[in-house]
């Protein structure tokens, strides 16, 4: 019998570790997608609750609050230019509610990274700090999108 017979690997086990391996890397790679939806996710709140600082601050100035172009000229500085999230997943629009304003934040269409998140197509927040959000088809995802 010689020295090599019985050292290595046999195929078969060969193909059980790439098997292991791809698992493991299929649910690490879903993991990582969810803390990066979730991470712009984020950023959208924070712009949406950096704008409602600012109208607040805007409305004890002068009474009244902002929308529109009249919001983006005022805390963007540039009438051409949308309010984006930091990387830019998210649209927020200022928009008319009663005699306040209701912040709204959108996937932007393209960009890949947010339209993954299924969950979480429209966020809003009122002058009331009332938060709320939807999937895009109607049904209620506050608490997950809110972290509630």
């Amino acid at each position: 019998m010689s020295r090599w017979a019985g050292a290595g690997f046999t195929l078969l086990e060969l193909l059980i570790t790439l098997a292991v391996i791809t698992v493991l890397g299929m649910i690490a790679v879903t993991s990582y997608s969810s803390f990066i939806v979730r991470g712009y996710r984020a950023e959208a709140k924070v712009v949406m609750s950096e704008i409602a600082q600012k109208e607040e601050r805007y409305f004890s100035a002068y009474h009244k609050y902002l929308h529109g172009d009249d919001a983006v000229k005022q805390f963007r500085g540039d009438t051409a230019a949308d309010i984006l999230s930091e990387h830019g997943m998210y649209k927020i629009d200022v928009k008319p509610n009663g005699t306040g304003y209701l912040i709204e934040a959108t996937p932007v269409a393209g960009e890949p990274a947010a339209a993954r998140d299924k969950d979480c197509r429209v966020f809003t927040l009122d002058h009331t700090g009332k938060e709320s959000a939807n999937d895009g088809a109607g049904r209620d995802t506050t608490d997950i999108c809110w972290g509630r």
